[in-house]
């Protein structure tokens, strides 16, 4: 008898012990400084681990380190991150056959109310086209939009654009000048060709708004230029031509163009949707009260808002031996109440319509409307592992049509045989 209860307190306390493991388990997470300030910093993993029992190492590191990071470790097969932000940029073909597919999650304990999360940007984390797959949950999200001035908008009669042939008439009735010195005072919608990158991700931006896409959908082939990409650096090439924008545009990038519009210098600009809190505030804007967004403009057939929508997801290593922790971290960081105090305390761009859809959020926001229309049709770049080499190139080649030197047909003509020919190395 005391034999028997002895081996009973044993198995008893053996499976104390296994309990007390599985509460009190360790992940690490590897994600970007600014996305664990989106997150509440500490405060988010400390009401997770009192909800879960699961502690959390928080790796921080910009996206060029995770890339490089993710990789050595990938290879290695460590498991030394079990979760991992990922961003458009880091998702590619040679990374995502390291991460765990999440469907097999998604169906048997899914995320709260996932159709709520936009699925277009959900879509951006799914490979093939064929036969897709997830591999990552979206966090953090974006879009482009147009901010416009409304002051003039209202003065000039003017409706807002949903198609190019209406937007071209908008900027060349708000190129003013204002006190007939022969001087434009307003530029009617400004461009910014600083460097390739700014180039190419605009580019990108008109492309999708075309109906455009970069690669076929099997990655063999480069259709830059095909019609919906020339249509988009000919767009580009007419607000030059038509001296709607600022003639020091080759020098401008991001900032030089938010600063512009907020001194009150350009009607209307394709801007990051994020960065419209600048344009509000009262300390750096004169326009601040003036100011709203609307959808990218689009072509007949293609839904208005479909743009490039930078998103950051999170995923799990296929290495990792804390799997179902891992995806217990992840529900947590796109649950309703996470997204909605995220975005409204933290400054997150939030991936789900309720939040959007939220009042107080509406009224912190401003661009509800324009935000929501953009993120439902939203799309990414291709996941090709040469993808930042291919930009390169189309930035190169559009400049050189910005600057008069080449016709935007023989410019993507030039960059799509170049692209083949990286194409060819994976083939």
């Amino acid at each position: 008898m005391k034999k028997s209860r002895f081996i009973v307190l044993v198995v008893v306390a053996m499976l104390l012990m296994v309990a007390g493991t599985t509460f009190a388990q360790k992940i690490t997470f590897l994600t970007h400084p600014t996305l664990y300030m989106a997150m509440g910093e500490s405060e988010a993993f400390e009401r997770f681990t009192a909800e879960t029992g699961i502690e959390v190492e928080v790796v921080r590191m910009p996206t060029t380190q995770i890339r490089e990071v993710v990789m050595m470790e990938f290879i290695a097969k460590t498991g030394r991150y079990d979760v991992i932000n990922v961003s458009n940029t880091i998702f590619t073909t040679e990374v995502l056959k390291h991460l765990e597919p999440l469907d097999k999650y998604i169906e048997e304990d899914p995320p709260e109310d996932f159709e709520d999360i936009f699925p277009a940007l959900t879509d951006m984390f799914r490979y093939p086209v064929d036969d897709p797959k997830t591999y990552a949950i979206p966090f953090r999200t974006g879009t482009a939009l147009i901010f416009y001035r409304t002051d003039l908008f209202e003065e000039y009669g003017i409706d807002i654009p949903t198609n190019w042939d209406e937007f071209k008439e908008a900027a060349r009735k708000l190129t003013l000048d204002l006190d007939g010195d022969g001087q434009t005072d307003i530029y009617g919608y400004c461009i910014k060709g600083g460097d390739t990158h700014t180039v190419s991700e605009d580019f990108q931006r008109y492309l999708y708004a075309f109906g455009g896409q970069i690669l076929s959908d099997d990655m063999s082939k480069c259709v830059i230029n095909e019609e919906p990409g020339v249509a988009a650096v000919e767009l580009m090439k007419f607000f030059v031509d038509e001296k709607l924008t600022h003639p020091d545009f080759l020098t401008w990038i991001r900032d030089d163009l938010i600063v512009a519009q907020q001194q009150g210098r350009v009607a209307m600009a394709m801007q990051f949707s994020p960065y419209f809190g600048l344009m509000r505030d009262p300390e750096q804007s004169l326009v601040h009260d003036k100011i709203s967004a609307f959808p990218m403009p689009t072509v007949p057939g293609v839904p208005v808002g479909r743009t490039y929508n930078p998103t950051w997801a999170l995923a799990i290593d296929g290495n990792s031996k804390n799997k179902e922790a891992a995806w217990q971290l992840i529900k947590f960081l796109v649950n309703k109440e996470n997204q909605y105090d995220f975005a409204l305390n933290h400054a997150n761009g939030p991936v789900r319509r309720s939040v959007i859809q939220e009042p107080e959020y509406r009224e912190f926001i401003g661009i509800a409307d324009a935000l929501e229309a953009g993120l439902a049709v939203g799309t990414s770049n291709p996941p090709h592992p040469a993808f930042a080499e291919m930009e390169e190139i189309w930035g190169q080649e559009i400049i050189q049509v910005l600057m008069g030197q080449k016709t935007p047909k023989s410019a993507m003509d030039d960059a799509a045989a170049r692209i083949d020919r990286i194409l060819r190395r994976y083939q």
